[in-house]
This record gives C-alpha cells, structure tokens and sequence, in this order.
C-alpha cells in the first residue's frame, strides 16, 4: 500500500510505503527497490517492522512517475497490490507504477496588511524662544617662560707675540 502527503512549501511528496505481514512473514527483512534508487539493494529503503505490517517513506519530486517493487530477504520480489499502476518488464514481470503529480508549492506566506494611516495635521509651528547662547569659559592662561640665554664669554686677548713685546 502506498500513502501520499504533497509538501505544501516544497515540490516534492513524502510517499508511505507498507506491506502487511501476512504477505511477507513476521521476521522478513524488506526493502523497497525502484527507479529512485537505481534498483539498488544496498540503497533501497528499509522498511520496518510495525506490529502487523512494514513500513517506510521518503521523499520523492513531486510531478515524475517511478517503477518500483518490494524485495524481502534478498531474493523475493512482491508487488504492490494497491499502485497506481503496473508497467510490464522484458523479464515477464510486472513493476509497480507510482505516479506524482506535480506539487502546486504554496506561496511564501504575505506579510500581515498594515492599515493605511492618514497622515496626522500639521500642528501650528510653535514659536520658540532663541536659545541664548552659553558663554564659554575661558580657557586657562599659558604662560611661558622666556629662555635664558648665557652670554658668551669674551674672547682672551691673544698674547703679545715676541716681536712685539719690543716696541
């Protein structure tokens, strides 16, 4: 049996898949294999075991159709007694036939409508009283020192040179 649940924010739909016990057994181990998983066994969808049935799911693209079956134990292939179809097979088999249809995906959910507000009256400029403007402290005096400067000493008289000492 198969149960379909359409995404209503994504196209896609979570398929279901269940097979009772009394088609299978109570301790069988059952994967389902299709044309979305590539036949594969190691990537086929385990299903598991509920009381009086298995069951798995999974998401599938909404709007394809898939081939598929169910494997117990490896080697035993059942179909499904309630698909949407059957499509028959170059090894005298039948597969079963899941058909989507497309997912119409909501739209974004719309911002609450905000009520038009009519713009308020303009109130009568107030007259304001002109600021008086803060008087600005003054800022502290800096004073300076000049530099002192230490005058040069003079210049020693060059000694009287030999020849002069004469006249």
């Amino acid at each position: 049996m198969i149960n379909k649940q359409y995404s209503k924010t994504k196209p896609v739909c979570k398929v279901t898949f269940s097979l009772t016990t009394e088609q299978v057994g109570k301790n069988a181990e059952v994967r389902v294999l299709g044309t979305f998983n590539e036949w594969s066994w190691d990537k086929g969808l385990v299903l598991t075991n509920k009381k009086k049935s298995y069951e798995g799911s999974l998401e599938l693209a909404a709007g394809a159709t898939y081939e598929y079956r169910y494997m117990v134990n490896g080697h035993s292939w059942v179909n499904d007694e309630a698909a949407d179809d059957y499509h028959a097979t170059p090894f005298f088999s039948h597969n079963c036939v899941l058909a989507l249809d497309a997912a119409e995906v909501a739209a974004a959910p719309k911002a609450p409508a905000t009520k038009a507000v009519a713009p308020k009256k303009a109130a009568a400029p107030k007259a304001a009283a002109p600021k008086a403007a803060a008087p600005k402290a003054a800022a502290p005096k800096v004073t300076t020192k000049a530099a002192t400067t230490k005058a040069a000493a003079p210049k020693k008289a060059a000694a009287p040179k030999a020849g002069d000492l004469k006249k």
